[in-house]
């Protein structure tokens, strides 16, 4: 599992800004003013998204079409993570890059508490 906060919040508080250029987020199709910045805190995803790395998530993926292969913020019950979208029959697997992390299925009456808070676009970490 992977836990999330928004920046500042008492899970993971960071004082840094990150500046983007604009022909970057043009580029990639990226809605700045529909993105958060947020810490992850887990080890569900390395070792591509490791604990402590920042994450820009686009709101803006919200209520739109999920695409298949493709990292979200995603919500299952009262659960918060970052995942990786593979479609299932009938649903959606939330998968792990961490292969000791098991893999979830969202299908019939998980889609009651399944929520997207946006996809990620880009992550960052101090070395």
């Amino acid at each position: 599992e992977i836990r999330l906060s928004l920046v500042g919040s008492e899970m993971c508080i960071r004082d840094r800004q990150y500046a983007f250029r604009e022909s970057f987020l043009e580029r990639e199709h990226i809605h700045p003013e529909k993105c958060v910045l947020m810490c992850v805190a887990g080890d569900s995803m390395e070792p591509l998204i490791r604990e402590g790395d920042t994450i820009l998530v686009d709101e803006s993926e919200k209520g739109k079409e999920l695409r298949d292969g493709y990292i979200f913020v995603v919500g299952l019950n009262d659960a918060l993570m970052v995942k990786r979208l593979a479609k299932i029959p009938n649903g959606w697997r939330l998968c792990s890059e961490n292969k000791e992390r098991p893999d979830i299925d969202v299908q019939g009456d998980d889609f009651n508490t399944f929520r997207v808070y946006g996809r990620v676009r880009w992550f960052g970490r101090v070395v």
